[in-house]
């Protein structure tokens, strides 16, 4: 029997797969505290998030301070603990009342076997995440510190009404157990990019960051995380850790109800060396395949690209030829073709957050599967790109009006539908040369400007035994 405290009763660990780096995958499996069944919740049926919705009772509390302490705890200081000081004799009586609960009461009759006691000195004798966290941590086994914390001790509860030492030690270990969290990842970070492992390390920051994104641990890691960046030369995968950070930011102090909350000055001067250094890179790499770029390429911020739920996988091989293909001087629009689900949109997505740096006016993606004419397609761009109209203009006017002299790169998910449509892409590729599109679609638009490439499905590792 373990005691799994840290997190949330019932929960599936959301720490990215750092499995390459040997990072207990265990963790990342559903997990259930064997608490459920003491409030009579089978796992299968627990539907709560966090500790407090399992109203924890004294004999429950008694028990996950005795399983957090590998040496045995005095009964006056446990009684003291829990009950308050009015008579000693009834505090003591108090105490063995619970403890009499613990070993006896139907709803806790698991706990019996873990319960001893001798010479006035109690001990819970369970497995507990808590103890192996603190021992690894003291041990400098920092991988095997963050894999085994998952969140915050006891989650969720909000404390027992009739015990407020007891609340203030839950409150005590919240603090130190995120602490240790903070410098375990710290250095193991550290440590992973010094041996040249700097991926791993921003993927483990990266985690953390988005978890606590408002704490001064998270800052202070970003700020790490882009330096380890810009010394190991993972430019692309620095950046989209920042960005995720601060969609993080954003979500939460909304979420607080805080206002606008932006990273500090530090961090994004680190992040625009970071621009600087990647469009530098792109540049670099396009004068040695010796590829005409229509134009200098330099780091910008404004764009549209709706957030992703999930990461990103796979597509390496086709993310650089797209790439390598749109900085060609003579690809001004990419049609990416495909049956349904099979990760077109994805795939456009992801392109443009790669180049959402180089663009001066921006990139920006228009979702046109509720469109159903092709006459509203300018108004559906304008809308995105938040193009008003002036006085006696028509939105298709205003659309050219703008977009004359911008250098943009639009993606037009969806337009399979709307291929009739295809002469207002033709126009405004021709009046425009610093605007490149990309079409997703199920079929060729086949106009003049258009780079066809067919996407398949991801590829699968095949199964070696087919028995296994």
């Amino acid at each position: 029997m373990k005691y799994q405290l840290l997190g949330t009763p019932k929960r599936f660990a959301d720490t990215p797969d750092c499995s390459s780096r040997g990072l207990s995958t265990e963790s990342n499996k559903p997990k259930f505290s064997p608490l459920d069944n003491a409030v009579g919740i089978s796992p299968i049926e627990m539907p709560v998030k966090d500790w407090d919705a399992l109203t924890i009772t004294v004999p429950i509390a008694i028990s996950i301070y005795l399983a957090c302490h590998e040496e045995p705890i005095d009964r006056e200081a446990l009684a003291e603990l829990f009950f308050k000081k009015v008579d000693a004799t009834k505090v003591r009586g108090n105490l063995r009342s619970n403890l009499n609960k613990l070993r006896t009461d139907a709803r806790y009759n698991w706990a019996s076997t873990f319960l001893s006691s001798k010479a006035k000195r109690l001990t819970f004798t369970v497995d507990c995440d808590v103890r192996e966290f603190k021992k690894a941590f003291n041990e400098k086994r920092y991988q095997s510190a963050v894999s085994i914390y998952q969140g915050e001790f006891l989650h969720g509860f909000k404390g027992l009404f009739t015990a407020p030492v007891f609340n203030d030690w839950v409150e005590e270990q919240r603090r130190d157990l995120k602490n240790k969290n903070y410098i375990a990842t710290r250095e193991l970070a550290r440590s992973w990019a010094e041996e040249g492992h700097g991926s791993d390390a921003i993927d483990l920051i990266c985690a953390f960051a988005q978890k606590d994104s408002l704490s001064d641990h998270a800052t202070e890691l970003c700020q790490q995380m882009l330096k380890i960046a810009l010394n190991t030369g993972e430019v692309a995968k620095g950046l989209d850790c920042y960005r995720d950070y601060k969609t993080a930011l954003k979500v939460e102090a909304e979420k607080l109800e805080l206002g606008e909350v932006e990273p500090v000055k530090e961090l994004e001067l680190l992040a625009q060396k970071l621009k600087d250094l990647n469009a530098a890179n792109l540049n670099a790499i396009t004068r040695a395949k010796g590829i005409q770029v229509a134009r200098p390429i330099t780091p910008v911020a404004k764009s549209y690209i709706p957030p992703q739920a999930t990461k990103f996988i796979g597509r390496d091989n086709e993310i650089n030829q797209l790439l390598q293909q749109l900085l060609d001087f003579n690809t001004r629009m990419i049609s990416l073709i495909g049956y349904g689900g099979t990760g077109k949109t994805r795939l456009a997505i992801q392109l443009t957050t790669t180049l959402q740096d180089y663009y001066a006016d921006g990139v920006f993606v228009v979702e046109l599967v509720a469109v159903q004419s092709i006459d509203n397609i300018p108004a559906t761009i304008n809308t995105v790109l938040g193009i008003e109209t002036e006085f006696g203009e028509t939105p298709k006017d205003a659309l050219y009006r703008v977009l004359e002299d911008k250098q943009l790169l639009i993606v037009l998910d969806n337009f399979e539908h709307l291929l009739e449509g295809r002469e207002l892409l033709d126009s405004l590729l021709g009046k425009n040369k610093n605007l490149d599109i990309i079409v997703t679609s199920r079929e060729a638009l086949n106009i003049s400007w258009e780079y066809r490439y067919d996407i398949q499905g991801l590829n699968y590792p095949r199964i070696k035994n087919p028995n296994l």
